[in-house]
């Protein structure tokens, strides 16, 4: 059976990357990675932002870029994050 409480954590950590990101990232950057969340692909949400954060050239906190891995770590392989994701990280 179905943890839905986890599932519920799960996106709300993921939806939170998108507010912690507002003014970091381009608009449409943000709307398609909230758009994926909110129609059941929060893991592809939150690969959007990895890609906008490396595309854009974006510096960030550490801890982002950390819950970036973490919320992926299980769901998206390696080889589809953005090479250069960690370089990201302002004090990594």
């Amino acid at each position: 059976m179905p943890d839905y409480a986890a599932m519920e954590r799960y996106l709300g950590r993921c939806l939170a990357l998108v507010i912690r990101l507002d003014g970091v990232l381009p608009s449409d950057s943000l709307n398609l990675a909230q758009e994926l969340m909110e129609h059941g692909e929060p893991a592809e949400g939150v690969l959007q932002l990895a890609w906008a954060l490396v595309e854009t050239g974006s510096q960030v906190p550490s801890d982002i870029v950390s819950d970036i891995r973490e919320l992926t770590a299980e769901v998206i392989a390696e080889e589809h994050m953005p090479a250069g994701l960690d370089d990201c990280a302002l004090d990594g």
